[in-house]
């Protein structure tokens, strides 16, 4: 499947506990300085989540999404609840995932059902 330049986009590094957020994801939340990262586990959904400065939300660094085509964070927990609620996903695997932004509510939400698997590098 072929995503429009404007489809959000994920990829989940599991065995490195990284998230990367691609770029235009962060365009259409309205580039935020904090985000949220919600999982669903109920439906196999995650979502994030523009926000102001919270202790659960990430900061986004304007000065690291310059240089790159992404912002990466790194969240073993995070990763963690992804693979326990995932079936399947045994934490060795690399994924990525294409999103479909909901603007009613600011908020982009990914499938993970979904989610492609990719080979890893090491």
């Amino acid at each position: 499947m072929r995503e429009n330049i404007s489809t959000p986009v994920v990829v989940i590094d599991c065995p490195r506990n990284r998230i990367r957020i691609h770029r235009n994801g962060l365009h259409l939340l309205g580039d935020p300085d904090y985000i949220i990262l919600m999982v669903n586990p109920a439906n196999l959904t995650f979502a994030i989540l523009p926000s102001t400065k919270l202790h659960i939300a990430h900061a986004v660094h304007r000065g690291k999404i310059a240089r790159s085509q992404c912002f990466e964070l790194y969240s073993k927990p995070f990763i963690r609840q992804l693979c326990h609620v995932c079936p399947g996903w045994n934490g060795t695997e690399r994924f990525r995932v294409a999103g479909e932004y909901i603007r009613e509510e600011n908020v982009i939400r990914f499938d993970l059902i979904k989610a492609e698997e990719r080979s890893v590098q090491l």
